[in-house]
């Protein structure tokens, strides 16, 4: 091997083993705070501390908003043109009380659904973290085994 292509090799050798510690360094500390927020701390995301704003009564904040598609119809054909009024729109704008049985229903379900995003998300940071060690490492140990076996 001439010395130029030598030393391209150890050049690349190195960068490679260097690149994979860093991907290694951030795939075991993220790993390490993943579990230690969620195993050993118990530490909560804002989704879990917030108050249940699906849920108020109107008067609290602005109440429930109903999303509604903005197409209007005529109520009677005897309006003039140009009277519309879209029933639907009328009723999303109506205020909507809810009573206690369908509050604690309504919490509940969000507690539910914010519980289950929660594991998602945990599921997902744990499975990308575990990508990243799972790559990393056998390219590291290649190559930094080639680096030994070059030293010697």
């Amino acid at each position: 091997m001439s010395k130029k292509t030598s030393m391209i090799r150890k050049v690349y050798l190195y960068l490679v083993t260097a690149i994979t510690i860093v991907i290694l360094l951030v795939g075991f500390i993220g790993l390490i705070n993943l579990l230690l927020k969620e195993y050993v701390l118990d530490v909560k995301g804002w989704q879990e501390t917030e108050k249940y704003w699906e849920c108020e009564q109107p008067g609290e904040r602005d109440g429930l908003v109903l999303l509604v598609p903005e197409e209007t119809v005529a109520v009677e054909p005897a309006l003039a043109e140009g009277d519309l009024v879209s029933p639907v729109a009328e009723k999303a704008n109506e205020k909507v009380k809810m009573t206690d049985n369908e509050m604690e229903k309504c919490i509940a379900s969000t507690k539910a659904q914010r519980e289950k995003q929660r594991m998602n998300d945990i599921k997902r940071d744990l499975a990308q973290y575990l990508a990243m060690i799972l790559v990393a490492l056998p390219l590291y140990l290649y190559h930094w085994g080639v680096i030994k076996k070059e030293n010697e």
